[in-house]
């Protein structure tokens, strides 16, 4: 039987590391500004080294405050994204950009909301 702790968690292979994929996806992907984020986004079969499930990536930069700020916006953005696992695109790496400090302060409820529209959105327009 599977550990009941394994379906709440954000998988490995669900994660985007790579570091020259995330600059290609946000220097040549479409972006999509929410409130207090910005998503960029890439088809699999248009990234060289990408894999056939949907991979995301958390950047964000320390304009957005010190290492406890940026964690927590961080951990914010990957919980939006990890109950929203409903609304994921298909085969398609996402990267999810912070946009300042005030996503720290937006409430959970809202950030959520935002998340579910922003990946809805994604995977019409990679149709």
């Amino acid at each position: 039987m599977r550990n009941p702790r394994q379906r709440l968690s954000f998988p490995p292979s669900s994660r985007l590391k790579s570091s020259a994929t995330i600059r290609r996806i946000v220097a040549g992907g479409p972006r999509l500004l929410r409130t207090g984020f910005s998503a960029h986004w890439l088809r699999g079969g248009e990234d060289a080294g990408s894999d056939p499930g949907t991979r995301i990536a958390f950047v964000v930069s320390r304009a957005s405050g010190g290492a406890c700020d940026r964690n927590r916006i961080k951990r914010r953005l990957r919980e939006a994204a990890r109950l929203n696992r409903e609304c994921w695109p298909a085969r398609t790496n996402v990267v999810l950009r912070a946009r300042g400090i005030a996503l720290a302060r937006l409430p959970f409820d809202v950030l959520k909301e935002e998340m579910k529209q922003a990946l809805r959105q994604i995977g019409e327009s990679t149709r």
